[in-house]
């Protein structure tokens, strides 16, 4: 599925009717591209790179995708881009990115008026630069729902994420990477920011009150989760909490487990980033940057277990899904140099780095004792040997 443009789809999810929810971006005029579509359509094209979402249903016969809704979001003054995707279940759909200004005063992305923006009641997408020459890209979340009867597509909320402070000079640089809805229908965001008060700050009893130890660099990013709350028509962020070291960190992806607690992974290269004894590695396994990978409490007060992930060279991960009666965490990411895991026991089918530039693995951490059962450099990201 695509347009007469460039298209790229990063994620997708399914709610319990089957419904396939596609996001990602975009500059073509005239997504979805699919004949026969008669749906519902709440933004068009604004002219420049918008996020998309894109609503299919799998009827049993014939078997093939129909587009039930779809909507661009963006503005053309914006180059607006979805990571992630979520939904609590039916009729539902949260998106969380970035959006990068052309110019400095671009006008606002679509928002609605009735939810209470987050930070000092300023508009969704203004921002306030020190200077022309500091530009910074803000973080979002926009959430949608559908009516069957009559069919119909309505914004409940949008909201930046973003700081009002962060170092002159640097340009900011905050995203949301992941996104999932938990059983009392909260939008929980990992992602990560420049701002030293990154929505309003992190809130009392946070399992990490500010950005990073001594010895951040100036104008480096660093995780954050957060949770956002629609109550009635006010949306607020019930807690906020930094995760980081002194380096340059970003949560990539959450997860929820069985009992509601919050699996977020991603890429730091802080050595003081913080782990937990008793896991795979509590100390940084060196090179220019390793993976992480965390449990952490429903309303972000504390982390049972982390740890780091990779070898000796450039680590990153990507994506995380946790199983919902093994207790095991499964990550995907690459690196460039063989891993100082898959020792002890753990399992590889390909235990060293293939050669070329980078290659893709797959590991699996079980729980409770935090062990990883399985490695493997098992996708190839390069072509060579």
């Amino acid at each position: 599925m695509g347009g007469n443009s460039f298209d790229f789809a990063s994620a997708v999810t399914v709610d319990r009717q089957s419904t396939v929810y596609v996001t990602g971006r975009t500059v073509s005029q005239n997504l979805p591209q699919n004949v026969g579509f008669a749906g519902t359509s709440l933004f068009g094209p604004s002219g420049g790179v918008d996020a998309f979402v894109i609503a299919m249903t799998m009827p049993a016969s014939p078997p093939s995708l129909t587009v039930i809704w779809a909507t661009y979001y963006g503005s053309p003054s914006w180059t607006t881009q979805a990571n992630a995707i979520a939904t609590s279940g039916a009729n539902d759909v949260v998106i969380v990115g970035q959006a990068l200004p052309i110019g400095t005063n671009p006008p606002l992305l679509p928002a609605t008026t009735a939810a209470t923006p987050l930070i000092n009641n300023v508009p969704f997408g203004l921002l306030t630069f020190p200077s022309p020459s500091s530009p910074g890209q803000m973080a979002f979340a926009a959430h949608f729902s559908y009516a069957p009867v009559p069919g119909t597509v309505v914004l409940d909320y949008a909201t930046q994420l973003i700081g009002t402070a962060f170092v002159n000079g640097f340009s900011r640089s905050d995203a949301a990477n992941g996104v999932v809805v938990d059983a009392a229908g909260d939008v929980i965001v990992a992602g990560n920011t420049t701002d030293t008060d990154f929505v309003g700050g992190a809130t009392a009893g946070a399992f990490q009150a500010v950005r990073a130890a001594a010895g951040l660099p100036a104008g480096a990013r660093v995780g954050i989760a957060l949770a956002l709350r629609l109550t009635g028509r006010t949306l607020t962020a019930p807690w906020v909490t930094f995760l980081g070291g002194p380096g340059a960190d970003t949560c990539s992806c959450i997860a929820l487990d069985a009992e509601g607690d919050l699996g977020i992974a991603g890429t730091t290269s802080a050595a003081a980033f913080p782990t937990t004894s008793g896991t795979p590695a509590n100390a940084y396994l060196g090179g220019a940057s390793d993976g992480f990978v965390c449990e952490m409490d429903p309303v972000g007060s504390g982390l049972y277990w982390s740890s780091f992930f990779g070898g000796t060279g450039a680590d990153t991960i990507n994506s995380l899904a946790v199983s919902s009666n093994t207790d095991e965490f499964v990550v995907v990411g690459s690196s460039n140099t063989s891993p100082t895991w898959g020792v002890g026991g753990v399992s590889s089918e390909i235990p060293v780095f293939q050669g070329g530039t980078i290659d893709g693995f797959l590991a699996t951490f079980r729980l409770p004792d935090v062990s990883v059962v399985h490695s493997s450099l098992k996708f190839k990201a390069a072509v060579g040997g």
